[in-house]
C-alpha cells in the first residue's frame, strides 16, 4: 500500500527522495515553518530486489542501502518472546533451516524505568540516538542473529517459506514486563 516517510529539516526546505532499484520511485515535499515534512510514496510491491533510499534537502542528504519491500511483523511480549535464538535447542539446525538475507530483525532498544515516590526513575533512550543508529540484522549471519529473538526468527522463517516475500520482525519484547500497571 502507499506509505509516508516523515522527517525534519530546515524550515521551508525542498525535500526530495528516491528509492533506486529495479524501478526508481521518487517523492517530493516542502517542509513547513517548523521544518517538518512528509514524503508520500506509491505502493511498491514486495520484491527481493534491493533498493537504495536517498533523501535530500539543499546540500544535505542521507542514504540508506539494502532496503527491501515485503511484510513486517511487530512482536511484543515477555521473556518467552525475547528468548534468544542461541538458547533454543537445535539452534544451529534452526539457523540453517531459515537462514536468508531476506529475513531481517530489528531489536527496539529499551531502558528499564522504575516507578518510585519521585515518579519514574531511569533515563530513556534519546530519540535522535535511536533513529540515527537503528539497524536491521540480516538473518544469514549466525553470530549476529543468535542474539535475537528465537521465536521471531523461526516465525519469520516460516512466514518467508509460506509467502515467498521478504520478512521483517520489529522485536519490542521485554521480559518481565506487565500488560497493566
Amino acid at each position: 500500500k502507499p506509505f509516508t516517510i516523515k522527517g525534519t529539516t530546515l524550515p521551508n526546505g525542498k525535500v526530495s527522495a528516491v528509492f533506486k532499484g529495479y524501478d526508481d520511485v521518487y517523492a517530493y515535499a516542502v517542509s513547513d515553518n517548523d521544518g517538518k515534512f512528509k514524503l508520500n510514496f506509491p505502493k511498491i510491491k514486495a520484491s527481493f530486489d534491493s533498493y537504495t533510499l536517498t533523501v535530500s534537502c539543499n546540500t544535505d542528504s542521507i542514504t540508506i542501502n539494502n532496503v527491501l519491500f515485503g511484510d513486517v511483523y511487530y512482536m511484543t511480549g515477555q521473556s518467552n518472546m525475547e528468548y534468544k535464538l542461541k538458547y533454543l535447542e537445535d539452534n544451529v539446525a534452526l539457523f540453517n533451516k531459515y537462514s536468508s538475507p531476506y529475513l531481517r530483525i530489528h531489536r527496539v532498544p529499551f531502558v528499564h524505568l522504575v516507578w518510585s515516590d519521585r515518579g519514574i526513575v531511569g533515563s530513556p533512550v534519546e530519540f535522535d540516538d535511536y533513529t540515527t543508529s537503528a539497524t536491521w540484522d540480516l538473518s544469514d549471519n549466525f553470530e549476529t542473529i543468535k542474539e535475537r529473538t528465537g521465536f521471531g526468527y523461526v516465525f519469520a522463517g516460516a512466514m518467508f517459506r509460506k509467502t515467498k516475500r521478504p520478512i521483517g520482525i520489529v522485536d519490542a519484547s521485554i521480559g518481565g514486563s506487565s500488560v497493566e500497571n
